[in-house]
């Protein structure tokens, strides 16, 4: 009995001393996203959505949309500065009834922002919004790759923007996730089931879409450019990598040699599903306009292996091959090599997009800012190509 009483305190004592680890939940505050689509606007419930499928060919929808954000120890550093460019916290979250009052701060934070958000605006009023900001203030203009919902793109922004602890402007152009056409396969005969796997469909459509959206999109990016001076950071992921290309190469034709007030801050390309081979022909283009070029890539990344043999075995820009490499040297482009990056807790870079990674490399010259977890590698010395490799043992 005496054993069992021991046991039974022991017992307690233990859920006592852990209760709080349990009990602890994540914090969630509000990151403001500014967007810009071509997709089809649906009202549903009083209530815009955005089509995963349906172009609008005519004009912009715009808005700003409120993504939920893990308080991390960053951000909480830098909160003053955050709430200061829009961001919102639990404390200033919209009221609700004690009947609508969610058990968890994400529920609470997901409710926040849907009351929050404002999918009716234009992109003028954006820009309006953006021009209250500090004049210092940098800029990041996003354009995601392909098969990415509305939601994929805003979120992806969202991490971006706490990361880069600055406004992002994500442009989501219409690409193809929850239907794909055509299907039975037309013949004139009879009708065959298709049997491409359903993402190979949208990825072809993808690189038909993409191009209906290239013109909006190099407008955006020269509005934001004529508003936004020197402070204009252009990011594009895998297959949106071909709309910001064919837009800085319009810009070239315009502003040719930039002068210096006029570059773009930087120019980023993250796992860019882009023919190498055509990228470095006009390479040194792009240097002309912006104070840098990074082209971070994995080696490994199977999506580009599935996107070469696609493309008649061309090796693409977010794995070049040694040929590519030594063309794109030429030019001033810095070539970040992330291939060894996808050790322990890190995971398998892959084809995924690692905002900090990119945001580090933009504020501080480095992945790792403080101490020396990761290093960087640079066999010729210079910035044309960097190899990012964790310090032994280190695996976060």
């Amino acid at each position: 009995m005496g054993k069992n009483i021991r046991f039974a305190s022991l017992l307690i004592g233990w859920l006592l001393i852990s209760l709080p680890a349990y009990a602890k939940q994540t914090e969630y505050v509000l990151a403001p996203v500014y967007f810009v689509t071509d997709r089809v606007p649906v009202k549903q419930n009083g209530k815009i959505q955005f089509r995963d499928y349906g172009q609008k060919i005519d004009s912009f929808s715009a808005g700003i949309k409120y993504v939920p954000v893990p308080m991390r120890d960053d951000i909480q550093k830098t909160w003053s500065e955050l709430e200061a460019k829009g961001w919102i916290d639990k404390a200033h979250f919209p009221s609700v009834t004690e009947k609508k009052k969610k058990s968890d701060s994400k529920s609470e934070a997901i409710e926040a922002a849907e009351k929050l958000s404002n999918y009716e605006l234009s992109d003028e009023e954006i820009t309006s919004t953006l021009k209250k900001l500090p004049d210092n203030t940098e800029i990041v203009l996003y354009v995601h790759g392909f098969f990415n919902s509305f939601n994929d793109g805003t979120e992806s922004a969202a991490e971006l923007t706490s990361f880069f602890k600055t406004p992002v402007v994500v442009y989501c152009w219409t690409t193809p996730k929850d239907e794909v056409r055509p299907n039975p396969v037309p013949t004139p005969l009879i009708k065959l089931p298709n049997l491409t796997p359903k993402i190979w469909q949208s990825y072809r459509e993808s690189e038909v879409t993409h191009q209906h959206g290239q013109e909006r999109f190099t407008a955006l990016l020269v509005s934001l450019d004529m508003n936004f001076p020197g402070r204009l950071i252009p990011v594009a992921h895998s297959m949106g990598s071909r709309l910001l290309d064919q837009a800085l190469l319009c810009r070239y034709g315009y502003f040719e040699l930039a002068p210096k007030e006029k570059r773009l801050k930087e120019v980023i390309f993250s796992n860019p599903d882009l023919d190498g081979r055509y990228f470095a022909t006009h390479a040194e283009r792009l240097c002309d306009q912006a104070e840098k070029v990074r082209v971070f890539f994995v080696a490994q990344d199977g999506a580009m292996k599935v996107s070469k043999f696609l493309h008649g075995n061309h090796d693409r820009l977010g794995a070049p091959n040694p040929s590519i490499s030594a063309l794109i040297k030429r030019s001033d482009v810095s070539m970040i090599d992330m291939s060894k990056l996808g050790q322990g807790n890190l995971g398998t870079l892959g084809h995924t997009m690692p905002s900090w990674v990119l945001s580090n490399m933009h504020k501080y010259g480095t992945i790792d800012k403080e101490g020396r977890s990761y290093v960087e590698r640079r066999p010729n010395n210079d910035d044309k190509l960097i190899i990012l490799e964790p310090v032994k043992g280190n695996t976060k």
